[in-house]
């Protein structure tokens, strides 16, 4: 039976006497994307046997996951979007006895990953990371381990700008704006989301991030997910949108709304105008793309599958978040 605490405001810790053969150890439930940190500490009755497996990760079964896989050879990474892929398959050169302590400390798309056991250290530096859905978790599969201790932690908690975004959110693709973010060295910013992520589950992040830290500014991207229809706005962004601005105004934090460019598969007028029409800040990259004028967006702005942007609308969300918003301009 496993028993949880929070150690800090952005510090998770839960603890299980053992964990048996197919047992999961939820450690929490976010989108965090960057900076942050997983540890997993447990002890062995002996050598590890055949079949022995230790799963790490945040998310499995869902898209935008990743987790490790180590048994008494190797190591493995996987990713899972439409497919699982495996960028990382090596041996670890130990013999797993004793303990096993771990470390996943993830960047902006990378982790470097510690793996410690009575008989030595292993190390892997930069392997691809980029698992921001479903719970952070810690499973044994062919053996049963005890005195089990796992933490899951984010420094940017502490950041004074928070930002809620979806697949429009990636550091990692130059057709996605804040990879300039990150290229310029503008990463004093906490970041959340995933591909596909809607205003639903934005508002739960939102609602979790702000009981863990204080931002200053919090910016609200969501809503492509969302999409107007039968010329209405989208009822439930629209709930949320004024959930987190009046929860914004009652914490003393900047709420900054963003306008969401309609193509000519996703209408987002309406909410644009509730944007354009609500008193706040906002990001208006609807016009940063021209979709104001058209929904095909300027000449090599829209991506063929007529949702994200290509590079060049990419660089024009960029310049205006830079334009809009330049307090996020700091390091």
């Amino acid at each position: 039976m496993a028993e949880n605490s929070k150690s800090a405001f952005w510090n998770v810790v839960k603890t299980a006497s053992e964990l048996s053969n197919g047992e999961v150890l939820e450690i929490d439930d976010n989108t965090v994307m960057h900076r942050k940190r997983m540890t997993f500490s447990c002890e062995l009755g002996g050598d590890v046997a055949d079949g022995f497996k230790l799963l790490l990760g945040h998310g499995r079964d869902c898209y935008a996951a990743t987790w490790l896989e180590l048994d008494g050879y190797e190591l493995d990474v996987f990713h899972k979007y439409v497919d699982i892929t495996n960028p990382v398959k090596e041996s670890h050169g130990l013999k797993l006895n004793g303990f096993i302590k771990v470390v996943i400390d993830v960047d902006c798309g990378n982790a470097n990953i510690t793996v410690m056991t009575a008989s030595g250290v292993y190390k892997r530096t930069d392997a691809p990371w980029a698992g921001r859905n479903g719970k952070v978790f810690a499973s044994i599969e062919g053996g049963l381990v005890s005195n089990v201790k796992a933490t899951w932690g984010c420094s940017d908690y502490g950041r004074s700008i928070y930002l809620f975004g979806d697949s429009y959110f990636n550091t990692g693709s130059n057709a996605r704006w804040p990879y300039y973010l990150h290229r310029d060295g503008y990463n004093n910013c906490f970041m959340t989301g995933y591909p596909g992520m809607g205003a639903q589950r934005g508002i739960i992040d939102f609602r979790l991030a702000i009981e863990r830290g204080q931002p200053q500014y919090a910016v609200w991207c969501l809503g492509m997910n969302n999409g107007d229809k039968d010329d209405k706005i989208n009822p439930v962004w629209l709930d949320t949108a004024k959930e987190f601005v009046d929860a914004c105004k009652n914490r003393n934090i900047v709420p900054i709304l963003a306008t969401i460019p309609s193509t000519p598969t996703v209408d987002n007028r309406y909410k644009n105008q509730w944007v354009m029409d609500s008193g706040c800040r906002y990001i208006d990259f609807n016009c940063a793309v021209g979709a104001h004028l058209d929904r095909e967006w300027y000449p090599d702005m829209l991506y063929s599958d007529k949702v994200h942007p290509a590079s060049l609308g990419a660089q024009a969300l960029y310049m205006q978040v830079l334009t809009d918003f330049p307090e996020i301009m700091t390091k």
